[in-house]
């Protein structure tokens, strides 16, 4: 839906239709597709296809939707979308988007933060949720966090999402992606760039120009700034100039070294409320009991598998998974003789209520960041 009326403004854009302001107009006041769909048969009156504009023009878009089209995504749609168990996770994972706390600053209109959008779980079908990420087939994290934020506008919100993974191109190349483009319950018309980010503090900047290090050691939280509030919201400006609110929906979490509590001179576009954790070097995974003071031995551990890196863990969605503290420190001494990769890993304590997730932690290889 999103893409054939996305191609069909744009294209009315693209072959000089000077009423493009009027069109927005209408787009604001009677949000229906009909009319959007039949102004584009006027002006562009032949079927629409994944590249829509005039190749030869200094702008043209494409509008094909990017979720479920990784192709070097071999993981196979969630077989168990229809069990109870996955749904629930979908479920746990699309609360935990709209209702954990921002990431970034709200304290100007360029963030969004979802408070006023409080969802409640009875809300959700939640097979109807699974149904629906079943068919976005959408194996990395990032594309995840987008497929529940779309079903959220959509079905949830059941706002009028115009564009959705609209790519932005200019002489043939593609410049960058609008994530959403909707009109909201003020019938305003928004775009969003959205992102789940999860950030490892250093006090050392490692010549990376941050102390916010993503886990391989190559995204950092100064560049997903400048690259939101730089290039990405102000590409609705070139092609939508009737868009009312460009605002980052950025969720996510910062890990904080294992002996280093959090810090009191923090990063100033992040926000006091952002989620935490902590990172230790597999060598120190030993010290976790004595150093740290976690009571490591009497707790069990979990390594999570993405997409699955949001909502707090269950004891239920664990079984035959969960391993003592030796099973762990094992584990990680064949992984990381065999891999560098940082896996994110729970603690869990046994409480009245069956196991709950008490810590969450990034186990980086000795030598990090160089070594990534």
């Amino acid at each position: 839906m999103s893409a054939t009326r996305g191609q069909s403004a744009y294209q009315a854009r693209a072959h000089g239709v000077s009423d493009l302001a009027h069109l927005n107009q209408k787009i604001r006041r009677s949000c229906r597709t009909a009319y959007i769909d039949s102004f584009a048969m006027a002006v562009y009156p032949f079927p629409i296809s994944g590249e829509c504009c005039n190749e030869g023009s200094d702008v043209a878009c494409s509008a094909a939707s990017t979720l479920g089209e990784n192709t070097a995504c071999h993981q196979p749609h969630y077989e168990t979308a229809n069990s109870m168990k996955s749904a629930q996770q979908f479920v746990r994972d699309l609360l935990w988007v709209v209702n954990s706390p921002t990431l970034l600053r709200t304290t100007d209109d360029h963030c969004c933060d979802a408070k006023s959008w409080r969802l409640q779980e009875h809300r959700v079908r939640a097979k109807h949720l699974a149904d629906f990420m079943a068919s976005k087939d959408a194996c990395s994290l990032g594309r995840y966090f987008e497929g529940l934020i779309s079903y959220w506008l959509h079905h949830v919100r059941k706002v009028d999402v115009l564009f959705e993974s609209f790519a932005i191109r200019e002489q043939k190349q593609t410049v960058g992606e609008i994530d959403f483009i909707f009109i909201d319950e003020q019938a305003r018309v928004t775009h969003w760039e959205v992102a789940v980010k999860f950030y490892l503090f250093s006090s050392v900047s490692y010549g990376l120009g941050s102390h916010y290090l993503g886990p391989n050691a190559v995204d950092t939280l100064d560049r997903k700034i400048d690259r939101i509030f730089g290039h990405q919201l102000p590409l609705s400006k070139r092609c939508f100039p009737d868009v009312e609110l460009r605002q980052a929906f950025v969720k996510g979490r910062i890990f904080y070294p294992l002996l280093q509590p959090r810090g009191l001179t923090e990063h100033p576009s992040l926000s006091n409320a952002h989620l935490d954790g902590s990172w230790l070097q597999h060598s120190e995974v030993r010290f976790m009991d004595s150093d740290a003071g976690w009571d490591a031995q009497n707790a069990c551990y979990l390594v999570l598998q993405k997409p699955h890196w949001l909502s707090l863990v269950q004891a239920s969605d664990s079984a035959g998974k969960l391993m003592s503290f030796y099973e762990f420190s094992d584990s990680m001494d064949q992984h990381f003789s065999e891999s560098k990769r940082c896996p994110l890993v729970v603690q869990l304590k046994l409480g009245d209520a069956g196991y709950v997730e008490s810590r969450r932690f990034f186990v980086v290889p000795n030598g990090w960041p160089h070594v990534v």
